[in-house]
């Protein structure tokens, strides 16, 4: 199976890491002769193509886009254009009407396509959900998602067209992802998006969800909150019980650098420590979308839930300027 990935800087290099650890040689789109070079010397690289015209002109059966937000919906449709299975990393796209056009072309194709959201895949999250489905909190009523951090905005995530908004749509659709899979469905939100320093877009967000089950959740996000506390990242209480992330546990160091890959922290269940079986997520997904793509059979993240992620992010910044 042939796989071209586009974009080897930054988080490319996690794809790449994953490819060469399950055997795949792989082409990479490269301009700049220097990046090339260094992504040979770590992965295992079977050719460089200066261009994504000839790459999509080869015999790839894998398209993986790692590329900026606003790059997403033009260079997907081009490689479903081309017949190559789709891989994007998260988000789908910056806006609705594109991810649902993605989604439409990639079925009549008969393609493959997902979206790499390993935060979906987070064995942490997969052991509080089963908790809670065996009733070890009872009904659960409330659920609390946060990410908070300190942190610079450089290169394509500060340029208008590239980010789509601003943070939430970008790194922030990772914690919407986990607060769903937690919530489900929601009827109502409110929110409030702003920023607090010059950016194209806003650096924080809070919102309130009511969910069709009877929950509510609470979410914040934001990029500028200087000697922020450490404290769980996600919470779900119950009136007989409690669950949420065991910081002690958290992986603190940027994704290219941790020994732990996963999002997540073990959990605290009902005040007792429990360690949860951890695996390589980003492996999970990619090594799941491979599976799909040579058996023929499902992807194992949906496209449409990535597509659930972006409408509700839409509706965070609609309720937020009503």
């Amino acid at each position: 199976m042939d796989i071209v990935l586009v974009g080897c800087r930054g988080f490319g290099k996690e794809h790449l890491r994953i490819y060469s650890k399950l055997g795949y040689d792989v082409a990479i789109v490269e301009r700049d002769p220097e990046e090339a070079r260094r992504c040979m010397e770590q992965f295992r690289i079977s050719k460089v193509y200066e261009n994504y015209e000839d790459a999509l002109r080869s015999n790839a059966d894998i398209i993986d886009l790692v590329v900026p937000d606003g790059l997403h919906y033009e260079m997907g449709t081009l490689a479903i254009r081309a017949k190559k299975n789709l891989l994007v990393e998260k988000p789908i796209t910056p806006d609705i009407d594109s991810g649902i056009s993605l989604i439409q072309q990639a079925n009549e194709s008969k393609l493959k396509f997902m979206v790499a959201e390993q935060f979906y895949f987070d064995p942490s999250v997969a052991e509080a959900l089963r908790r809670i489905k065996n009733g070890e909190i009872g009904t659960p009523h409330t659920v609390i998602v946060r990410h908070q951090s300190y942190r610079k905005l450089e290169g394509w995530r500060n340029e208008k067209g590239m980010v789509g908004r601003g943070i939430l749509i970008d790194e922030g659709t990772h914690y919407i992802d986990t607060l769903l899979n937690f919530g489900g469905n929601f009827r109502s939100l409110r929110s409030f998006v702003h920023r607090t320093w010059d950016y194209v877009g806003e650096d924080t967000a809070e919102a309130v969800f009511n969910f069709e089950n009877g929950m509510h959740g609470i979410f914040f996000y934001s990029w500028n909150y200087p000697e922020y506390p450490l404290i769980p990242e996600f919470e779900i209480i119950g009136d007989n019980g409690s669950i949420y992330e065991d910081v002690g546990t958290k992986p603190l160091e940027p994704w290219t650098q941790r020994k732990r890959k996963t999002a997540y922290g073990d959990i605290i269940v009902n005040g007792k420590h429990i360690p949860v079986e951890t695996y390589d997520v980003i492996e999970k997904e990619i090594g799941g979308f491979l599976e799909s793509v040579e058996k023929d059979e499902p992807v194992p993240m949906p496209p449409e839930i990535a597509l659930r992620d972006i409408i509700t992010i839409d509706r965070i910044y609609k309720a937020s300027s009503d």
